[in-house]
């Protein structure tokens, strides 16, 4: 038998993206083909879903969310604006 502690950390749903931070200095340029365009301090990167981006950790998903685009990483989102 699960202990109740386990069992409700396991129940726990993940963090909503709604939820996330917005990282200050990265820009959304553009999305096509999978993949999207941001620009930060060092510069413009290519990334599509997986990547790893120095400063901003894994690249989690390029979707929609309320009628625009966002790029969500371990750290945060980032917009266009």
């Amino acid at each position: 038998m699960t202990p109740p502690a386990e069992a409700a950390s396991a129940a726990a749903p993940k963090t909503e993206v709604s939820r996330l931070p917005t990282i200050e200095g990265w820009v959304l340029r553009d999305v096509a083909r999978g993949g999207a365009l941001i620009d930060g301090r060092r510069g413009v990167y290519e990334v599509y879903a997986g990547d790893f981006v120095p400063g901003l950790g894994r690249v989690d998903a390029i979707r929609r969310q309320d009628g625009r685009w966002v790029v969500v990483t371990t750290k945060g989102l980032i917009v266009a604006h």
